[in-house]
């Protein structure tokens, strides 16, 4: 619609995301932003009736308690011939049943559930004609995954005194306005999206320096590694007058004296024990500014991967990194600036000659979304190569390393090898279409698809049909119909059922040439993919490439972590991937493409785990390479813009935290596969339509800094924040009684938009999530002047019980100060 005679205003249930709209479409000057709850009446939440001629909601109706109702609050925004445009689920959903179905309200509708509150495309059509709609049309270009766009047309009227919709034209805005426009500088052509890791030779920091160390207040703490480098570092800061404290690798938590040295011991896979740990140097006042995690300095790698090596790389690396930040947020006085080394050996490969050890890159998810979680918390990974004997070697390497903690460096990703010091980059390249080029894909050609009748799946499979007339092999979970069932079950299940319209895909893929076998399989499971394999061959003979897809749905902050819910080998990305590789060891596979993310790279707010997998899917395509030298790619895709993907890949963008859904169309995501295949000899390449090094740069901003960003962006908008009232929840409201319960009623009130806050309130039945408990941790530090812990936020999610959190903190440090007077 042209920006001169159209005013748009952008509405939400909550002040929050009004915000952020605010901030993300500020170049465009004819938007208006407001709250609505669009279960209440729109007249008495200050909107005039019959006013908008087009009403767009994508996703939201089927949240409120009464359709009907819904309805008819739309119907009363619309003039007379106005336009609804809706995107609605039409089909029950198995994750939304078991997730967000428990934190809906109870609905007022008596043909849907909290479990599954969405209606069918004719509910849908019938509900629009019963509640003032005619011309109603439903397209079903995304019924595959059980959504329909609807358009339905408002009645006309002769008796309201509002001019019909399309008919008034708006105060012309200002042209310059509107080139100046940039749609987050998204590059149009498809061939500069491309981007492959490099590395760049830069000048090292200025050499260690007692003197300087002895000036800064804190001590060095050194999780000792099995090659004997870290005790080398320890003498080296003893001797020259520095404070050091040992970890050494244990059964149980102990602290002791040796040799007039400080040796703390810990069990790496208990969480306690590293409570435990900064306790005792809280008590003792040690408090560590520079800490080196020596744990993944190891003698044995390159060896063969196993099992057995991932589990301890992901409880030496992954674990002890989170658990460490946890501890170090727990404690009150750890709120003072400090910088994790995290040393490796075998994870990089910068000259083409390391023998690699890909689990170690468990690491890059905590050294990316540490520093983005914890705002004093700087992480750097350091790669080197250990020297084979004590000589002049080892010594300069003590020194480059003592040196890189010396000054506050911007480098997140660094390798040292022999006198060099290397620093990641990320370089763009260009892959334009080349007609004549080899292709990858056979014609004919036999493709083994994981997660194969998932959205991406299926897109990868439709291509090769369109193009080769592909044998696809369908690898899924879930069980799916035998094809002699396929009719049966499309007659009695309707073309609705999210079965059907997969059987109809099916079909479509082999009306384009392909012939179609769906296997049941769970790509973590050997015997099973064995015998998929098996069944595989016997049908269409050797297999000639295979795509692993592997979407995954955790996002949680670091705060939340435990070992025992989170245990990241064991998943299709990671365990998946060793299986596959193992049982095509002696194929020759035309290509082995993984699904990886840009989020190993930039890493995001509640993504520590997805960073660490993706990232090991990275490695992996390096080390199996440099290893087998056969064809295989990691990809890291930018989001695609399908209802699937951004389910479980929306990622938490720091700077501005925005929801960044934008991403890749499917035309354009198979067009950049297809680029990459034909013409990528790497093993790892980036797709991204924005420049990819601005989203790195943007995202080492960290969550406080951004949150307090946001938090004065908001005072700017303070006229839109309108309150709605209370939802329909399982336990009465109870007014806040004492001072502090009425200062977080206070907060939670503005934060949900809620005119009332009753301090039994559970956080995340109110809506909350993880993003949203960091923003009232954010406020509760300007307010209150206190740090209260996320892990204590997650285990006390209501009112009063934070209020009890909070009287706890102001007594510690009460107590605290009394005995710095008595001392």
């Amino acid at each position: 619609m042209p920006s001169k005679q159209t005013n748009y205003t952008f509405t939400d249930v909550g002040s929050f995301f009004l915000t952020e709209a605010e901030n993300k479409f500020s170049a465009y000057p004819f938007v208006e932003y407001g709250l609505l709850n669009i279960e209440q009446p729109p007249s008495e939440q200050g909107y005039k009736s019959h006013s908008f001629d087009v009403v767009v909601a994508v996703n939201v109706l089927h949240v409120t308690q009464n359709i009907g109702k819904t309805l008819e609050h739309v119907r009363s925004l619309l003039a007379p011939e106005g336009l609804l445009l809706i995107q609605e689920i039409t089909q029950p959903q198995l994750d939304f049943d078991m997730i967000d179905g428990l934190l809906m309200n109870p609905l007022e509708d008596e043909q849907r559930s909290r479990g599954n509150p969405f209606l069918s495309k004719e509910q849908w059509q019938e509900a629009l004609r019963n509640h003032g709609f005619v011309e109603v049309a439903a397209f079903s270009e995304i019924d595959a995954f059980g959504q329909y766009v609807f358009v339905a047309q408002a009645s006309a009227s002769t008796v309201l005194p509002t001019a019909s919709a399309f008919t008034v034209i708006f105060e012309q805005i200002d042209a310059e306005n509107k080139s100046q426009v940039s749609l987050q500088h998204e590059k149009l052509d498809i061939s500069d999206w491309f981007y492959i890791p490099s590395w760049k030779r830069l000048m090292p920091p200025q050499p260690f320096s007692s003197k300087l160390q002895a000036t800064q207040v804190g001590c060095w703490l050194i999780f000792i590694d099995e090659c004997g480098l870290g005790e080398k570092i320890v003498q080296r800061l003893i001797l020259e007058g520095n404070n050091a404290i040992i970890v050494r690798i244990g059964e149980q938590f102990s602290s002791e004296i040796a040799s007039d040295q400080r040796v703390c011991t810990i069990n790496p896979r208990r969480q306690d024990d590293y409570y435990a740990l900064i306790k005792e140097l809280n008590r003792l006042e040690l408090t560590p500014n520079r800490i080196l995690h020596l744990w993944n300095l190891t003698l044995n790698s390159g060896t063969e991967l196993t099992i057995e090596s991932l589990e301890r790389c992901e409880t030496l690396g992954f674990y002890s990194l989170v658990f460490l930040a946890q501890a170090l947020a727990e404690q009150q006085s750890m709120t003072n600036p400090m910088q994790i080394g995290i040393v490796s050996n075998n994870l990089q490969e910068v000259t083409g000659s390391e023998v690699l050890d890909p689990g170690k890159a468990f690491i890059l998810g905590p050294c990316k979304v540490i520093q983005q979680e914890y705002s004093n918390i700087a992480c750097c990974s350091i790669d080197i190569v250990i020297p084979e004997t004590e000589n002049w070697q080892q010594e300069k390497l003590i020194n480059q390393l003592l040196a890189e903690f010396t000054v506050q460096l911007s480098d997140r990703v660094v390798a040292y090898r022999g006198n060099y010091r290397w620093v990641q980059t990320f370089e763009p390249v260009r892959l334009d279409r080349v007609v004549e080029a080899k292709p990858q894909f056979r014609e004919r050609g036999v493709y083994l698809i994981t997660g194969g009748l998932g959205g991406v799946g299926l897109f990868n499979a439709e291509y090769l049909a369109k193009n080769v007339q592909a044998k696809l092999i369908l690898i899924g979970r879930s069980a799916f119909p035998n094809r002699d069932e396929w009719s049966q079950w499309l007659s009695d299940y309707g073309v609705q059922d999210s079965l059907s319209r997969k059987i109809l895909k099916l079909q479509e893929l082999e009306a384009l040439g392909a012939e179609v076998l769906v296997v049941q399989a769970d790509v973590t499971n050997r015997e099973q993919m064995e015998a998929a394999i098996t069944q595989a061959n016997n049908r269409f003979g050797q297999i000639n490439g295979v795509i692993h897809n592997a979407l995954e749905d955790k996002k949680e902050l670091i705060a939340q972590k435990t070992l025992e819910i989170g245990r990241i080998v064991y998943t299709p990305k990671i365990i998946g991937t060793i299986i596959l590789d193992n049982l095509f060891k002696d194929a020759e596979l035309d290509f082995f493409v993984l699904t990886s993310s840009q989020a190993s790279v930039i890493g995001g707010i509640g993504l520590i785990e997805y960073t660490a997998k993706n990232a090991f899917l990275d490695a992996f395509a390096y080390y199996s390479a440099s290893k087998h030298g056969k064809f295989i790619e990691s990809i890291n895709w930018d989001i695609w813009n399908t209802p699937e993907w951004i389910a479980k890949t929306k990622l938490y963008r720091v700077s501005g935290l925005k929801l960044e859904e934008t991403g890749l169309t499917l035309e354009e995501g198979m067009e950049s596969f297809e680029r990459i295949l034909f013409c990528s000899t790497m093993p790892q390449i980036v797709v991204s339509k924005s420049d990819f090094n601005n989203l790195i740069n943007q995202n080492l901003i960290n969550l406080k800094d951004t949150l307090n960003s946001l938090e004065e962006e908001s005072s700017k908008v303070s006229r839109v924040k309108k309150t709605h009232s209370r939802p329909n929840l399982r336990n009465a409201y109870i007014a806040p009684r004492t001072e502090i319960e009425r200062t977080l009623t206070e907060i939670w009130q503005e934060i949900f938009s809620i005119e009332q806050v009753g301090i039994y309130d559970n956080f995340f039945e109110l809506g909350g999530d993880s993003l949203l408990a960091t923003i009232v941790i954010s406020q509760l530090r300007k307010t209150l002047k206190i740090e209260v812990p996320y892990k204590r936020f997650f285990d006390e999610p209501t009112i009063t019980k934070l209020a009890l959190v909070v009287e706890e903190i102001f007594i510690e440090e009460l107590e605290e100060l009394e005995k710095l007077s008595k001392n």
